[in-house]
């Protein structure tokens, strides 16, 4: 039985994008049908609505690429997403029950549920819903307040993923050196540091000024 997350129907990156493609427009009148219902506001990717094909293709060559277990595209379940956003987290959990009956009405079927409001991921909290459509596609659903979108979005957090990865890739990459690995490794820590302090405070109460001033110094000094 597989422990993860998978499309039903997907075996290429060609699939993925045909099926996600069919499924844009249910998927969005189902998620403007829930913000509406439990006053919140809901967000799409500009465009087509998919998260790019360069982006997935990228996240499958470093995530997905063990030969001896070559899920794939099937494994990449945030290609068709949303947020919906509300004013403070009290908000996000009351409209929770009212979220979980829309999507089983629309034909849904919430297959993970993670809470990264308690356990956030690199600071940023939220809670995420793996929704399966009827079609056998999963998608992403995340709730979160406005605030906390805002420092993502408009703020530096976004930034401060960008680069993580970027020092991800040269601590996993088989042709990165042993001091390029130590460095990668100390800046992975540094910026996970940075971003718990940056969204604990919800971002736009940070003075963003000082903020990257003490990223920069904090650089100089492990240097």
């Amino acid at each position: 039985m597989l422990s993860f997350v998978v499309h039903h129907g997907v075996e290429s990156i060609d699939d993925l994008y045909a099926l996600a493609g069919l499924s844009v427009n249910s998927f969005q009148a189902m998620i403007l049908n829930i913000a509406e219902v439990v006053n919140g506001e809901a967000i799409f990717r500009p465009g087509d609505g998919l998260k790019s094909r360069v982006r997935v293709q990228e996240k499958i060559d470093r995530d997905y690429s063990d030969p001896l277990n070559p899920q794939g595209a099937k494994r990449v379940i945030d290609v068709l997403g949303a947020t919906v956003l509300f004013n403070n987290r009290s908000c996000v959990e009351k409209a929770i029950p009212a979220i979980e009956r829309l999507v089983e009405k629309n034909g849904g079927q919430i297959v993970r549920f993670k809470n990264r409001f308690d356990r956030p991921a690199s600071g940023y909290r939220d809670y995420m819903l793996s929704i399966r459509l009827e079609n056998g596609l999963v998608t992403e659903l995340l709730l979160t307040t406005k605030a906390m979108s805002k420092a993502k979005t408009f703020g530096y957090g976004h930034l401060l993923y960008e680069i993580a990865q970027k020092a991800e890739d040269v601590l996993n990459s088989s042709t990165s050196s042993e001091a390029e690995k130590q460095e990668a490794k100390k800046e992975v820590l540094l910026l996970g540091k940075l971003m718990e302090e940056y969204y604990g405070s919800t971002g736009p109460q940070c003075d963003k000024e000082a903020f990257i001033a003490k990223w920069k110094a904090d650089c100089l000094l492990r240097k």
